[in-house]
Protein backbone atom coordinates (compact mmCIF):
# COMPACT_ATOMS: atom_id res chain seq x y z
CA UNK A 1 0.00 0.00 0.00
CA UNK A 2 1.43 3.42 -0.78
CA UNK A 3 1.76 5.87 2.29
CA UNK A 4 3.27 9.03 1.22
CA UNK A 5 5.40 10.60 3.76
CA UNK A 6 3.87 13.89 5.78
CA UNK A 7 7.21 14.82 6.95
CA UNK A 8 8.23 18.32 5.54
CA UNK A 9 11.53 18.57 2.86
CA UNK A 10 13.98 20.82 4.47
CA UNK A 11 14.46 23.86 3.03
CA UNK A 12 12.29 26.04 0.75
CA UNK A 13 11.00 25.36 -2.30
CA UNK A 14 12.79 27.67 -5.30
CA UNK A 15 10.08 26.73 -7.78
CA UNK A 16 6.78 27.02 -5.68
CA UNK A 17 5.72 30.01 -6.99
CA UNK A 18 5.95 29.05 -10.64
CA UNK A 19 4.17 25.69 -9.83
CA UNK A 20 0.92 28.32 -8.10
CA UNK A 21 1.75 30.13 -11.01
CA UNK A 22 1.23 27.40 -13.62
CA UNK A 23 -1.41 25.98 -11.97
CA UNK A 24 -3.76 29.12 -12.00
CA UNK A 25 -2.66 29.60 -15.65
CA UNK A 26 -2.99 26.01 -16.78
CA UNK A 27 -6.34 25.30 -14.59
CA UNK A 28 -8.18 28.52 -16.46
CA UNK A 29 -6.80 27.82 -20.03
CA UNK A 30 -8.46 24.41 -19.54
CA UNK A 31 -12.01 25.92 -17.98
CA UNK A 32 -12.21 28.75 -21.01
CA UNK A 33 -11.59 26.01 -23.05
CA UNK A 34 -14.03 23.68 -21.96
CA UNK A 35 -16.75 26.66 -21.64
CA UNK A 36 -16.03 27.34 -25.52
CA UNK A 37 -15.86 23.60 -26.53
CA UNK A 38 -12.45 24.07 -27.48
CA UNK A 39 -10.60 20.64 -27.60
CA UNK A 40 -7.32 22.14 -28.08
CA UNK A 41 -7.54 24.15 -25.68
CA UNK A 42 -8.18 21.98 -23.36
CA UNK A 43 -4.98 19.93 -24.41
CA UNK A 44 -2.90 23.43 -23.78
CA UNK A 45 -4.20 23.31 -20.81
CA UNK A 46 -3.88 19.95 -19.56
CA UNK A 47 -0.01 20.52 -21.57
CA UNK A 48 0.48 23.56 -18.80
CA UNK A 49 -0.55 21.59 -15.87
CA UNK A 50 1.65 19.41 -16.29
CA UNK A 51 5.02 21.83 -16.19
CA UNK A 52 4.04 22.29 -12.31
CA UNK A 53 4.76 18.45 -12.25
CA UNK A 54 8.20 18.12 -13.97
CA UNK A 55 9.07 21.22 -12.07
CA UNK A 56 8.11 18.64 -8.52
CA UNK A 57 10.80 16.22 -10.08
CA UNK A 58 13.84 18.46 -10.73
CA UNK A 59 16.74 18.29 -8.46
CA UNK A 60 16.62 21.17 -5.83
CA UNK A 61 20.63 21.27 -4.58
CA UNK A 62 20.24 25.00 -4.22
CA UNK A 63 18.03 24.44 -1.28
CA UNK A 64 18.95 25.88 2.17
CA UNK A 65 17.55 24.58 5.33
CA UNK A 66 15.00 26.53 7.30
CA UNK A 67 14.80 27.02 10.91
CA UNK A 68 11.46 25.98 12.01
CA UNK A 69 11.54 26.74 15.49
CA UNK A 70 13.02 30.44 14.87
CA UNK A 71 10.15 33.10 15.60
CA UNK A 72 9.05 35.38 13.32
CA UNK A 73 9.79 39.43 14.13
CA UNK A 74 6.20 40.36 15.32
CA UNK A 75 4.72 36.84 15.31
CA UNK A 76 4.02 37.56 19.25
CA UNK A 77 2.88 41.05 18.80
CA UNK A 78 6.11 42.71 18.79
CA UNK A 79 5.70 46.53 17.60
CA UNK A 80 1.99 45.15 16.20
CA UNK A 81 0.67 49.03 16.31
CA UNK A 82 3.71 50.89 14.55
CA UNK A 83 3.56 54.61 14.15
CA UNK A 84 0.69 54.75 17.58
CA UNK A 85 1.97 55.60 20.67
CA UNK A 86 1.47 53.57 23.98
CA UNK A 87 0.94 56.45 26.24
Amino acid sequence: MFRPSRKRRDGEDRYLVWKVRLFVVGAAVALVGIGMSLQWLVWAGTGVLLVPLVLRFLPDGDREPVDRSARTPGATGDKAHKGRSTR
